[in-house]
């Protein structure tokens, strides 16, 4: 209940930035390939500024999101306009090279990730 799926271009769209109102992670387990053209949220969230959001219908307003933008993907995705390093600094990348054979992984291992789940949170954001 406290996270949102979304793809780090959907945070742009008009209404995207209302999906991670009060949502403590918000992202995607499998970014799309994709150039992103525009970083405006993903740039004001992580620097700590007042993000604009609308829910269909409603008035506008602005907050400043508190949780953790969260993208999985086999790599970081290309910016077009302000992608200089103070861009791709705000980004921690854990790359994972170890790859478990088919015969050796364990069937049970989401479900016992999901059992954990906020001890996985807790370690990652630490």
């Amino acid at each position: 209940n406290n996270s949102t799926g979304q793809d780090l271009d959907d945070l742009e769209k008009r209404f995207g930035t209302s999906l991670m109102y009060g949502k403590r992670v918000c992202g995607s387990s499998d970014l799309k390939f994709s150039a992103i053209p525009e970083l405006n949220v993903f740039k004001k969230t992580t620097g700590g500024d007042p993000v604009d959001a609308e829910f269909k219908g409603e008035s506008a307003f602005s907050f400043i999101y508190k949780g953790v933008l969260w993208f999985c993907g086999n790599r970081i995705p290309k910016f077009g306009g302000d992608d200089g390093t103070w861009v791709y600094d705000r980004i921690i990348s854990l790359q994972c090279h170890n790859i478990i054979p088919e015969e050796k992984r364990d069937p049970l291992l989401l479900e016992k990730l999901y059992a954990e789940r906020s001890g996985v949170m807790y370690k990652a954001i630490q």
